[in-house]
């Protein structure tokens, strides 16, 4: 493994692989080696995937996408990225390297599971762990906490197996520095602004050449395809608002759902920190433990430990008066741990040494390990079983509803018998929004119809919608007399902009000769200066955003500062020269050497990761179910 690492050390670019092999860890459950049943996706060295690890592994790759491209990720982007064939080949990726994990014994311990757990933001309220959250996300994804814990522990192995193939990448000063040299010089322009509104007052259009450019400029003014619709929507909230859900329901689910409702043993308590660097000599360490000691005596005697927290502790926590929030075993470092679990409410520890430095501890309340009585949890459970009735009713009465349409009913019928009111909407495109209603769905339906008449049930998030298709209109462009004033601003426009992009190149040429500021002149124009350019982020100072000039700036030279072309930034025509290049900033770097360094590292493992995967895929036997070959080339 070693002269792979070092084989591998120097990589320039690297692929992001780690992220994706955890989200592929979170469908390993207890019995990853025993198929579920039907055909398997991959046998891999003889243990097997099954398609239930597949679907999970599928799905969760798909939530990672959606969240990460947000509004982005269209279905033409889910079709060009194949989630199919990644999971499969990420499937096969992570057994190979919790097989390779086992073989090198490595393993993760009880402690280290919670410890993730805990840290992670999705089970947290109000910046703390909460354990009723917790279960109540993983039943919603289908998971018990068993599962989810063991994968969990899958995870860890990963990760020390990462740190353990990639232990052989070291970064260096010099490593890092000529990039950042790169990165982070900058350039000052002068340019000429070429303005287009002081050609536009002037222009004259007469018919002709209005009716000329309206007829070969179209497609600018085409229509989308529109629908015109008559819905109903069936709310969640007006049944959730006259629902009333039984006790004895309320008490089967407390009794179904245990877990959600189960407390361990967990002690609320604030703390006082005196921070000692870790290598820090003996005198460093005494002066903390002094200053421990005298607060400690403060404490002891009575007086405010929160007040004497805030004024002391060199813990985030100080702003909250130290106070840490209930916690429960394994989630602190032990010696903490063991001094926080042994006091009672309203004690005071003696002096605590962790790796932190020293500690001074107050309990301010413990939690008993068991099941959170009914009556403690009542309204809780009672708020979640009406949101999903509700939810479920609506559906129901929509599927009757839409039952009686097709028997021959109209929408207005349907609505006056159950109390709901039928909108209609003038002509909508696809991308547009419809007031009251939340979602693409009912929009997606009505573009599906071949042509108008009842659409299907359409479910959004805030309920159910019923709907009607009035009308269906194509793509069109309306007449020129519909919308003259719309063409003779966009003429215009057109003729503004080619009058200053004339002008613009006439300065160019002339500066070619006399120098830019001599042929900027000559049209009654000043040169003006961007200030310091950046390489990266399309921002040109104040010229404005031109990715294309923020490239090209950096290609002038003093001995050709005259950029080759005409520029269009925010609508005006830019002519540019170099003034001056501005060296990166030495001690710019010094500050972020250490950062730097770290990314550049990061990178490489990441690289070094991929590569070591591949190598494991080379060396084993792999089989993919005939379902899934399509999807399982092995990676390049």
């Amino acid at each position: 493994m070693l002269k792979f690492i070092r084989r591998n050390a120097s990589a320039l670019w690297v692929k992001i692989m780690f992220i994706a092999i955890v989200i592929v860890f979170m469908t390993w459950g207890v019995g990853a080696v025993i198929s579920s049943g039907g055909d398997i996706v991959a046998r891999v060295n003889g243990e097997n995937i099954d398609p239930l690890q597949f679907r999970r592994a599928h799905d969760n790759m798909r939530r990672f996408y959606q969240n990460l491209y947000k509004e982005a990720f269209s279905p033409q982007i889910e079709k060009a990225m194949n989630l199919p064939a990644r999971t499969v080949d990420q499937l096969i990726a992570s057994s190979l390297l919790r097989q390779e994990a086992d073989r090198l014994g490595l393993s993760a311990t009880d402690a280290e599971v919670l410890n993730t757990i805990a840290a992670n933001n999705a089970f947290h309220v109000d910046g703390r762990f909460n354990r009723e959250l917790y279960v109540d996300v993983l039943r919603q994804n289908g998971l018990r906490p068993t599962e989810f814990e063991e994968s969990q522990r899958q995870d860890i192995l990963v990760s020390k197996l990462r740190d353990l193939i990639t232990a052989g990448v070291v970064i260096g000063e010099a490593d890092v520095r000529g990039r950042y040299d790169y990165d982070n010089e900058k350039v000052n322009l002068g340019f000429v602004r070429v303005d287009p509104e002081q050609y536009r007052a002037g222009l004259e259009l007469s018919d002709d050449q209005l009716k000329e450019y309206f007829d070969s400029h179209q497609d600018e003014f085409r229509l989308p395809d529109r629908v015109e619709l008559a819905y109903i929507v069936l709310p969640n909230a007006q049944f959730e608002a006259s629902m009333t859900i039984p006790e004895a329901d309320v008490k089967q689910y407390y009794d179904t759902y245990e877990d959600e409702f189960r407390q361990e043993e967990e002690v609320r308590a604030r703390h006082i920190l005196f921070r000692v660097e870790e290598g820090a000599d003996d005198a460093t360490k005494a002066t903390a433990r002094q200053r421990a000691e005298a607060v400690l005596a403060k404490a002891k005697s009575g007086e405010d430990f929160a007040k004497l927290a805030t004024e002391n502790s060199e813990d985030s926590s100080s702003s909250r008066g130290g106070d840490l929030g209930f916690f429960r075993r394994g989630l602190m470092v032990p010696p903490f741990e063991e001094a926080a679990f042994a006091m009672q409410p309203g004690q005071v520890s003696e002096i605590v040494e962790t790796q932190f430095g020293y500690h001074i501890i107050r309990v301010e309340e413990r939690r008993e390990p068991g099941v959170k009585p009914f009556a403690e949890v009542s309204t809780q459970i009672t708020g979640k079983m009406k949101s999903e009735r509700a939810q479920a009713m609506a559906n129901e009465k929509a599927t009757a509803a839409h039952t009686e349409l097709t028997g021959g009913k109209t929408l207005e019928e349907v609505a006056a018998a159950q109390g709901f009111e039928v909108k209609t909407t003038g002509p909508l495109a696809k991308t547009d929004r419809i007031a009251g209603v939340n979602g693409t769905g009912l929009l997606n339906a009505a573009f599906a119809l071949d042509q108008r008449g009842l659409g299907p049930v359409v479910t959004n998030p805030d309920g159910q919608v019923l709907f009607r298709l009035n009308k269906k209109i194509p793509t069109e462009v309306p007449e020129l007399n519909g919308i003259r004033d719309q063409v003779e601003k966009a003429a215009r426009t057109k003729l503004a902009n080619d009058k200053a992009k004339a002008t613009a190149e006439e300065i160019l040429a002339a500066a070619k000769d006399k120098g830019l500021e001599a042929a900027a002149q000559e049209h009654g124009l000043a040169v003006e200066e961007s200030g310091p350019v950046e390489r990266t982020g399309g921002k040109v100072g104040t010229i404005g955003a031109s990715p294309e000039l923020a490239k090209q700036a950096f290609d002038l030279t003093k001995d050709s500062p005259l950029a080759p072309t005409v520029y269009d930034v925010g609508g005006n025509s830019i002519i540019v020269a170099l003034k001056e290049r501005i060296p990166a900033d030495s001690a710019g770097f010094e500050s972020q050497k250490a950062q730097l360094i770290e990314q550049e590292k990061g990178r490489l493992q990441n690289s070094v990761l991929t590569d070591f995967i591949a190598e494991l895929r080379s060396r084993a036997d792999v089989v993919v179910g005939k379902a899934y070959e399509a999807a399982a080339a092995p990676p390049m």
